[in-house]
C-alpha cells in the first residue's frame, strides 16, 4: 500500500443517537457520514446505531459499520478508533423538567469524553447546539466536557457565546446545522 494512501485509511467512530426513529438525529447522522465519506473516501466509519434500519435505509457503502448502543461496545469503538466524533442535537442543556435525566446525560458524556481523553483520543464535538445552561452542576460538567474535547463546532451564535463565556472560544468554531447538508431531502418535499 502507498504511504500516502495509508494516511487516509482511518477508523472514525461517530457517536450520535442514530436509529432511534428520530428524523432530526438521523438526518444529522446521514449528513455527517456522507460528508466525511467524501473527504475521507478510504476511511472506515463506525457509528452508534440503536436500530439497524438506519444502516439499511440509507444504503451506506461497505465502509460504514454499526456499533451497538451499549456502553461496552461504545468504549471498544473509542479505543479502536483513530478519530472520535460526537455529533447530534442539543445534548448539553438543562432546560427540561427531568433534572435527573439531564444529570445522567451529562455524567454519561463526561465519562465517555474523559475515557477518550485518557486514551489520547479527545473527541471532536461536531455541530452541536449547546445550552441554555442555568444550573451550577451543568456548567461544571460542560466546562469539563469542553476542556477534554479536541475541537468544538456549534451550529448557532447562542451556543458559540456560551462556549466563549465558559472560556473555550480558542477551540470553538461557529458553523451550521449539519442536517442542512441533506439538500435532496428538501427537494423531495417540494
Amino acid at each position: 500500500m502507498d504511504v500516502n494512501t495509508s494516511l487516509y485509511k482511518k477508523k472514525i467512530f461517530i457517536f450520535g443517537y442514530f436509529g432511534w426513529h428520530n428524523a432530526g438525529d438521523d438526518a444529522i447522522g446521514v449528513a455527517t457520514i456522507r460528508e466525511l465519506s467524501k473527504r475521507k473516501p478510504l476511511a472506515e466509519f463506525f457509528i452508534t446505531v440503536n436500530d439497524d434500519y438506519f444502516l439499511h435505509k440509507n444504503k451506506f457503502n461497505n465502509n460504514v459499520h454499526g456499533v451497538k448502543f451499549d456502553i461496552l461496545s461504545i468504549l471498544r469503538a473509542i479505543k479502536k478508533s483513530d478519530i472520535f466524533i460526537i455529533t447530534g442535537g442539543t445534548h448539553f442543556q438543562d432546560q427540561d423538567e427531568f433534572i435527573f435525566r439531564r444529570l445522567k446525560i451529562f455524567l454519561f458524556f463526561q465519562f465517555l469524553i474523559v475515557y477518550a481523553y485518557t486514551l489520547k483520543k479527545p473527541p471532536i464535538l461536531l455541530g452541536h447546539g449547546i445550552g441554555p445552561i442555568r444550573k451550577w452542576w451543568s456548567k461544571y460538567f460542560l466546562r469539563s466536557i469542553l476542556k477534554h474535547s479536541r475541537v468544538i463546532t456549534v451550529r448557532d451564535k447562542d451556543s458559540y457565546d456560551l462556549v466563549k463565556m465558559l472560556g473555550f472560544e480558542n477551540k470553538c468554531l461557529l458553523g451550521f446545522d449539519i442536517a442542512s447538508l441533506l439538500i435532496e431531502a428538501i427537494h423531495k418535499t417540494e
